[in-house]
């Protein structure tokens, strides 16, 4: 398998986005779906399905959005 084999010369990449993105929800959730692809472990990739949904409510990103967000149905 290629990505087996190149998966120890990206794995230094990823510690250091881990520190670059650090406080950054959403590119967080970036790197943890990049290091879940890389290990093949879809148990955290699915989990990053949850990091992204975190990631847009969270308090930074409604206030760098555009628009203001929906409130739930009650």
């Amino acid at each position: 398998m290629v990505e087996a084999a190149n998966s120890t010369s990206r794995r230094p990449k990823l510690v250091e986005a881990r520190t670059v993105v650090a406080g950054n929800a959403l590119a967080e959730a970036v790197v943890r779906r990049a290091e879940a692809l890389l290990a093949g472990d879809q148990r955290a990739l699915l989990a990053t399905a949850d990091a992204f949904g975190a990631a847009a409510t969270s308090p930074r990103e409604r206030r760098c959005s555009p628009v203001a967000p929906i409130p739930p149905a009650a």
